[in-house]
């Protein structure tokens, strides 16, 4: 550190540099004004001694002396006060003894200490004693010496006093020489020191004044405000200035330059022009000082500032305040401050209004204010002590400190929440710091991490030379963050899985030294995670083996997700389709259609495929048409909703569906057919009545013409046998359709009709068997929509098997009620009741399964199933069910036509 960073860290706070630039000056220039002397006197140079023909030499004694004043000052500049009063005391002997002698007229030797050969040469008397000029300085400027290492602005004031006067004895005593007032009357002169030691003595004094200038007369002369700086710089002028310029005035007159009066004239324009100028600088800064003192006080008001004395009444009452708490000054001042505002200290032990706190306070509007309030008490000369309160609004600091401390507690209770830990790792020391609670956090005990190697020894052994690795790649890349993950071994001995992220921070050279970052335990996440995944693995197993084909696409229709299967069914792969639109898969006459349905879906949520089973056709790659069945299921994931449609190849189904539905028919004719066989003779015994009843009448009328009756007899023979013909051929009619095997034939046709048809098939030869047939049929149920035969058939068989129930268990008035009532707009019942046995509950178990009869063994068991099958293609139902009087009872549905919507149409 530089001498001057010395002193301006360890010198007196009020001091400059410019100060003490100018003191080491005048301390080079005394030390060389005090040395010359001594030189020559060592080379014998008399005029090295004096500066000045005939003028008083400067003796070695003095020369020593000023130059210990010079290191004494120079000891006082760098604070070593011990050592500067030791060498001023030195002076301070010597002007002490050199006075002792003048007076006492006694020598003491002490004078030819330094060189006293070259003194004794000189034959000059009391050669070597210090003059009165130097004993006196020697004095003065010591005592300054000394006041300057005391602190205090009384023993600066002091000595500023003393050097300036010092500083006029050497001026005026250097004049003097130059004037060469020695050489006229040196009698008159003894105490006028030599010219070298006066300039010593001018040049210590100004050192001793800059050294001290702001604690000196800028003090002493402005302790009620004065313009330091003017008289800093002014004192000194007007001090030398008339001796400079008189000692002019002579060297003019005595070289004969100039005549005495206008000499004298030049040196009183000198005079006036320095005065001039000093009057024109100090108005200047005393103008500008004005400014400055009226800005500094303007803003200062602007600043919440109170005087007050000791019991609190208000004295001065700043705008600042005013603009504070609303009162003005007028209002404020001659009343009590804590009275007024109300003031409460926040703090419960400052029991003192006037002191310094933090106070709770109100404003004239009745707001509430959160003020700093500081306190320092002003003793002023005469009068009595005021307190100086200076106020600063915190209400919103405290606002924002209640808001961090809120964030911080919700911070600490985020990083308690999710068990974050937060770290600072000095690379360099190894020394790493924790956030509070952070190790516990981690389940260990606070001071088991607190340094890079204990880290280390609870790292897991698989992950120790991975994370020193990456360490050393993010010191070499110097790499800004990077984030890391590692196992860590808790004190109970469980395993947890870390997680984090980290700042790198490098010094000037590139050099990793800090890492700062955040550990989560995500071990809990981590089982979550492995779960997961298996769970997904084996989903994604599922998937790929189940027979259907999976495809999962987003609301604009892309391809998200194409299986194996559906591979397989397309003949595209995965990459080929991902990203394409599903369009591609369906038919070319459907391809623009698809996304005019998912955009209306998308706005108005009907779903008419979601959730649906329905039959479609694809295409695949080759273009060929597969039948398919679709299920579509939609999820929302991460707010976009996906929709996966499972697709079955129903190819061979329907193919088997067909072939089952051509064996099926060839089976219901092989019914219609061994029904008709079972009803042969009672056909036989119908078909035989009208056919003998028609040949009887026809044999009658033919002998009715033989006789030569009237042929209105003979008509009416004929006519008869022909309505006996009529009614044979109905009969096989209703047989032949029965029986004949044709397509099915869905239309409108007559409820009742149908009905009677189907009873007269199977009552076909049943007459003897006295069956008492009964109708309850609704009038509003007058159209079905359906295949008359197959409505027919499935009401004979039930019809049959009344009948045959009832004969085998011998009922006795075989009764059957045939029902039809309307369900609802759309649908009618048919309903087939007996009073027969009933059914068992081991045939209401499995009535229509295949093989299952009523008949035992002497049945096939495929009739009802036929009947549910027909029901079933029409889009009813058939229930079985007993009877609570006795009987079994079948009801089947049937879509219902209204006669006035057939008529519209």
């Amino acid at each position: 550190m530089t001498v001057a960073g010395t002193f301006i860290q360890d010198g007196s706070a009020s001091a400059t540099y410019r100060s003490y630039l100018t003191a080491m000056v005048c301390i080079g220039v005394t030390v060389a004004f005090a040395s010359v002397p001594l030189l020559g006197w060592m080379l014998n140079h008399p005029s090295l001694t004096r500066f000045i023909v005939d003028a008083r030499p400067t003796w070695p004694l003095t020369s020593a002396g000023y130059i210990a004043l010079s290191f004494g000052l120079l000891a006082t500049i760098r604070g070593s006060h011990r050592l500067a009063f030791a060498l001023a005391s030195v002076p301070a002997a010597l002007g002490l003894f050199a006075l002792a002698e003048h007076l006492l007229d006694v020598t003491s030797g002490l004078d030819l200490l330094l060189l006293r050969e070259q003194l004794l040469r000189s034959g000059t008397p009391n050669a070597g004693r210090p003059g009165h000029h130097a004993a006196i300085t020697f004095l003065l400027l010591s005592a300054s010496i000394a006041l300057a290492n005391i602190r205090g602005k009384k023993s600066g004031r002091v000595m500023s006093v003393i050097a300036s006067l010092t500083l006029a004895y050497g001026a005026l005593s250097a004049s003097l020489n130059v004037q060469g007032i020695r050489a006229i009357d040196p009698g008159s002169t003894p105490l006028i020191g030599s010219l070298p030691a006066a300039l010593s003595t001018a040049a210590m004094s100004i050192g001793l004044l800059a050294w001290k200038a702001e604690s000196g007369w800028a003090d002493l002369m402005n302790s009620e405000g004065a313009e330091w700086r003017i008289l800093r710089h002014a004192f000194p002028v007007i001090l030398t200035a008339p001796i400079l310029f008189s000692t002019l005035e002579y060297w003019v007159a005595r070289s004969g330059t100039m005549p005495g009066l206008p000499a004298t004239f030049l040196v009183a324009g000198l005079n006036m022009l320095v005065v001039g100028g000093l009057l024109f600088w100090s108005s200047t800064m005393l103008v500008r000082g004005r400014a400055a003192f009226l800005e500094m006080s303007y803003a200062l008001d602007t600043v919440a500032v109170i005087l007050t004395d000791l019991e609190g009444r208000i004295l001065h009452w700043s705008r600042g305040c005013q603009d504070l708490y609303g009162w003005t000054a007028e209002e404020a001042i001659g009343r009590s401050k804590h009275s007024l505002l109300r003031s409460v200290p926040l703090d419960p032990a400052v029991a003192a209004p006037l002191a310094n706190a933090e106070l709770v306070e109100f404003t004239r509007d009745g707001r509430t204010l959160r003020v700093l309030q500081q306190v320092c008490r002003l003793d002023r000369h005469g009068k009595d002590p005021v307190l100086v309160m200076s106020m600063v609004d915190i209400t919103e600091r405290t606002l924002f400190e209640d808001a961090l401390r809120e964030s911080e507690a919700r911070l600490a209770m985020a990083l308690e929440t999710h068990g974050i830990a937060i770290f600072d790792y000095d690379v360099k020391s190894g020394a790493i710091d924790w956030s509070a609670g952070a190790e516990h956090r981690l389940g260990l005990q606070p001071g088991d991490l607190r340094d890079y190697h204990r880290w280390q020894r609870l790292i897991h052994p698989d992950d120790i030379l991975r994370i020193n690795e990456q360490l050393e790649e993010v010191a070499r890349t110097r790499a800004p963050r990077f984030a890391f993950r590692f196992r860590l071994t808790q004190g109970s001995g469980r395993l947890m899985t870390v997680e984090g992220s980290a700042l790198a921070s490098y010094d000037e050279d590139g050099e990793l030294i800090r890492i700062t970052g955040v550990n989560v335990d995500v071990t809990d996440r981590n089982e979550r995670e492995a779960r997961l995944q298996a769970r997904e693995a084996q989903l994604l197993s599922i998937l790929e083996t189940v027979p259907d084909a999976m495809v999962v696409i987003n609301e604009s229709g892309q391809i998200l997700s194409f299986s194996r299967t559906a591979e397989q069914l397309f003949s595209y792969t995965a990459q080929e389709v991902i990203g394409r639109n599903v369009s591609l898969l369906t038919p070319e006459e459907h391809t623009g259609q698809h996304d005019g349905y998912m955009g209306r879906y998308l706005a108005t949520g009907e779903k008419r495929v979601i959730g649906r089973t329905r039959l479609l056709t694809a295409r695949a790659a080759d273009g060929r048409e597969i039948p398919v069945e679709l299920r579509v299921g939609e999820a929302n994931t991460a707010g976009e909703r996906l929709f996966t449609g499972f697709i079955r190849d129903i190819s061979q189904r329907l193919e088997h569906e067909e072939r089952l539905n051509t064996l099926r028919s060839e089976l219901t004719h092989l019914s219609r057919l061994g029904a008709m066989g079972e009803m042969a003779a009672g056909l036989a015994h119908e078909l035989n009545q009208p056919l003998a009843a028609s040949v009887n009448f026809v044999a009658t009328a033919s002998l009715l013409l033989k006789e030569g009756a009237e042929p209105q007899s003979v008509e009416e023979m004929l006519e008869l046998a022909r309505s006996q013909a009529l009614r044979a051929g109905e009969i096989i009619r209703r047989l032949r359709d029965f029986v004949a095997r044709h397509d099915a034939e869905v239309r409108a046709e007559p409820v009742d009709e149908t009905l009677q048809d189907a009873m007269a098939l199977v009552l076909v030869g049943q007459k003897q068997l006295d069956v008492n047939v009964r109708y309850d049929l609704d009038p509003a149920a007058a159209l079905m929509f359906a295949d008359r035969v197959q409505v027919q058939q499935v009401l004979v068989n039930l019809l049959r098997n009344a009948l045959e129930a009832m004969r085998s268990a011998n009922t006795e008035n075989m009764t059957i009620l045939v029902q039809s009532r309307v369900v609802d707009p759309e649908t009618l019942e048919i309903a087939v009741c007996d009073n027969g046995p009933g059914l068992s509950p081991a045939f209401l178990d499995q009535m229509y399964t295949p093989f299952s009869s009523t008949k035992g063994e002497a049945g096939m068991g495929i009739g009802l199933s036929i009947c549910r099958r027909i029901v079933e293609s029409h889009g009813g139902e058939l229930v079985g069910e007993n009877l609570p009087q006795g009987g079994a009872r079948f009801r089947f549905t049937l879509p219902m036509i209204d006669e006035r919507e057939l008529e519209l149409s």
